[in-house]
């Protein structure tokens, strides 16, 4: 019997059922193998590892109840914040009662760093103006090249670059940059939390208490590496740079004082070009520099150097101003009188690493007989002026750098 395309057609749709029906049957087979017991049912399992702690102090409540406990970790959602996890981790307490697993402690969950850091960031007066480099897996720090500088004079620029006028076909002398290695190697910044045990049992308020003491804490003594800091462990300050140039005192100036012409001395010897700049003061100069005028015009009239709060249009009402910068007060600084006193400073040229994780380990033992449970923090962070050394300029003597301070008056 012949057959006409139309019934063709419709067998070798009918086969090609077949066929695919076939190759479905096969693959649930293999799939799901019946046998004795065995329910063929798909079924999805909640992995409680993988869910989110509600807030911080949910988190830090677990790594407490870790801590006591000397064993296994029964917090499940502990172990994706464990350094170095072994599945499952045990430790037994010891020395001081410290229960970290592999070499040290729990990493702050994921969704916690950001805020803890940001905030360390924000409520620091200081670096919150420095340049920040963040610093990759698997390194412990970063090189960077930088011109040496040392000289603004022709041949000396950039490191020994140097441009010529000529006419055509002229011999010229070849030159090329000069250059030296920023090396930051991180460093450890540790904190310590007590926290009472009725505090730890109210998840909320131990949040609060942990956002807002642990960052500031963290702020304040990063401001003060960045200022005052000896490169030993920790961040080479501003103070113990080499590139920081020391304004001389007026002759016969009184100790403990501030006059104007310190003042225009240091605006004086600020590399002008790199553009930033802040005063940081210590308090105690608040007084001195609401009296500092300059006199302008013919008729002896006199201006204020410092402009009170509210009364410029450049930052606002929080901060007053001198020469056209921002004049913030800082504990950091050091008392009247003394060098470090008052700063003028490019932040600009300061650069920061760090790793951007922070570490959380508890002890219950450190605080036992007062119902304290310690929490131990660790960031990893260095830091140090770009400048090595303070230049001389194209034209004069006076030498020039972005951080500038002034002799101390004795």
């Amino acid at each position: 019997m012949e057959l006409d395309a139309k019934q063709l057609e419709q067998i070798a749709q009918t086969v090609t059922a077949v066929m695919d029906k076939k190759i479905a049957d096969e693959k649930v087979e293999r799939k799901f193998t019946p046998g004795a017991g065995v329910d063929n049912k798909v079924t999805v399992t909640k992995d409680e590892g993988d869910q989110p702690f509600e807030n911080l102090g949910e988190y830090l409540k677990a790594v407490s109840k870790a801590g006591s406990s000397g064993a296994t970790i029964r917090e499940p959602r502990l172990r994706r914040c464990v350094d170095g996890a072994i599945d499952p981790v045990t430790k037994a307490p010891s020395g001081a009662g410290e229960t970290v697993p592999s070499d040290g402690a729990f990493l702050v969950a994921q969704e916690f760093i950001p805020n803890l850091i940001n905030r360390m960031w924000n409520t620091g007066l200081v670096i919150s103006k420095c340049k920040k480099q963040p610093v990759g897996p698997n390194f412990n720090g970063f090189k960077i090249p930088a011109i040496d500088e040392t000289s603004r004079a022709n041949g000396s620029r950039w490191g020994g670059v140097q441009a010529y006028w000529g006419a055509e076909a002229s011999t010229i002398t070849s030159s090329k940059p000069k250059f030296r290695q920023i090396s930051v190697e991180l460093q450890k910044l540790f904190g310590l939390l007590y926290v009472t045990d009725e505090l730890l049992e109210d998840s909320v308020a131990l949040e609060g208490y942990a956002n807002q003491w642990f960052p500031m804490e963290f702020g304040f003594k990063l401001d003060d590496a960045v200022i005052n800091g000896d490169g030993a462990g920790k961040p080479l300050g501003i103070m113990n740079s080499p590139a920081r140039y020391a304004v001389t005192k007026e002759t016969n100036q009184q100790a403990s004082t501030l006059v104007t012409n310190n003042i225009l001395k240091m605006f004086q010897h600020f590399y002008a070009p790199a553009g930033g700049g802040v005063w940081f003061i210590n308090q105690e100069l608040l007084p001195s520099l609401a009296t500092l005028t300059i006199p302008i015009g013919t008729a002896g009239a006199l201006a204020m150097l410092y402009q009170l709060p509210g009364n410029n249009s450049v930052v606002g009402t929080q901060y007053g101003t001198m020469l056209n910068k921002p004049v913030i007060p800082i504990e950091q600084c050091q008392t009247l009188g003394t060098e470090g006193d008052i700063i003028l400073v490019d932040l600009n040229e300061y650069i920061i690493g760090d790793k951007g994780g922070i570490n959380a380990a508890s002890s219950i033992h450190v605080s036992f007989t007062t119902d304290q449970t310690a929490f131990r923090w660790i960031y990893r962070v260095n830091g140090q002026p770009v400048w090595a050394s303070y230049v001389t300029p194209f034209k004069g003597s006076n030498y020039l750098s972005p951080y500038i301070t002034l002799q101390t008056r004795s």
